[in-house]
């Protein structure tokens, strides 16, 4: 009896980092269920191990990510008072930080996380075949936005790509290497163009970390096959989108920007002449939102941001902002020791940074609490 209510509280504990990597981005209206399940577990754990929070703030590999995060939520905290900017990203932060600050991570083993993301690459690949063959859905991700969805997509396809070889067994690697490809297929359904150019410069540090441990003729003999399979299966949705930019690219240079890649270029040209305007500590939410509604492109003028994380920041923040950002994202690989806790923050990282160029990741608070529930976490299971 004692050893399943022990299971049942370990689980209680963690299902906020659970529904953020197999629910959230998957279906609608349950990133408000993250918040509620997340203070409940917060209230929980500072009353039943609140000598946890001194020893988990202390330990030095994840002294800097903290320092970081707790850096980047004053400063848009501030420019939240000073200008009303909006508080959804700093609020999500420090609630990941008092989620991993307070959790007595001693329970837990850092399969609680591999068996996570391989149990979420098949909800999101299964999910994503039911809307897209099933339901009709032409573009898939619609429960958040197709952006994010598509950054949680190939984060798990790479991610489980990875962990085929930290597990042993040859039944356990196919089962994973089967939730990479269900998510990969997701991936390709989205038709993000700009997650589609990331993933294949991720995969291939992926791929180099694998030719170090598995047999280079066993891993061409799974991922061939599985990788012909895919693109017969998903050829119709890559020549289309194929066609269609070719088309917009055309158009542009005829000087037409009225198309999706169009309206990226002028939103970027205003984003830099708004960030010159204020270029330490940019112009706001408030300032950018109506300069982007003023634009004479209307492909553009609708867009709730500037399609570049980069670009994005600095002009809403400033250089002040964008330095802290880039800090925080990279402040997880620094002092990990462990190597697949490591790696497997370097893939997150590493698709932030470039789906970054041509997308906004963090312009939803669903990429704060992947990105924060994993960093944390990894840095602070310690086996």
């Amino acid at each position: 009896m004692r050893k399943i209510s022990l299971l049942l509280e370990r689980l209680f504990i963690f299902s906020p980092i659970f529904v953020v990597f197999c629910s959230i981005f998957n279906f609608s209206d349950t990133k408000s269920l993250v918040s509620r399940l997340s203070v409940f577990v917060i209230i929980y754990c500072i009353f039943r191990y609140k000598d946890y929070l001194k020893s988990s703030i202390n330990k030095k590999t994840i002294v800097f990510f903290i320092s970081s995060s707790l850096i980047l939520f004053i400063y848009l905290s501030i420019m939240h008072l000073w200008r009303g900017d909006n508080f959804g990203f700093p609020r999500t932060l420090i609630t990941c930080l008092l989620y991993i600050a307070v959790v007595p991570w001693d329970k837990f083993s850092k399969k609680w996380i591999f068996n996570t993301i391989v149990i979420a690459s098949y909800i999101c690949g299964l999910n994503a075949m039911y809307e897209h063959f099933v339901l009709g859905v032409g573009r898939v991700g619609i429960a958040t936005n197709p952006i994010p969805y598509a950054f949680y997509c190939a984060f798990l396809s790479l991610s489980a790509l990875y962990l085929v070889s930290v597990y042993q067994g040859k039944l356990n690697k196919l089962l994973i290497l089967v939730g990479s490809f269900l998510s990969l297929g997701a991936l390709i359904l989205t038709e993000a163009r700009g997650v589609w150019l990331a993933y294949p410069i991720a995969m291939l540090y992926v791929l180099v970390l694998l030719f170090e441990k598995t047999p280079k003729r066993k891993l061409v003999l799974f991922i061939m096959p599985s990788a012909i399979l895919l693109f017969f299966t998903f050829n119709a949705e890559l020549e289309s989108r194929i066609n269609s930019t070719a088309v917009e690219i055309h158009k542009i240079l005829e000087g037409d920007h009225q198309t999706s890649i169009g309206a990226r270029i002028d939103l970027w040209g205003c984003a830099i002449n708004l960030w010159l305007d204020s270029p330490l500590l940019g112009v706001g939410d408030e300032q950018l939102e109506s300069a982007v509604k003023l634009m004479p492109n209307p492909f553009a003028s609708d867009q709730p941001h500037i399609h570049n994380q980069y670009l994005d920041t600095l002009s809403r923040y400033g250089s002040v902002g964008l330095v802290l950002l880039i800090v925080w994202v990279i402040s997880g690989i620094v002092g990990e020791d462990n190597r697949d806790s490591r790696r497997l923050i370097v893939i997150c990282s590493g698709l932030i940074l470039i789906s970054g160029l041509s997308d906004v990741p963090f312009h939803h608070t669903h990429t704060v609490y992947l990105f924060g529930f994993l960093v944390g976490s990894l840095k602070l299971i310690e086996d």
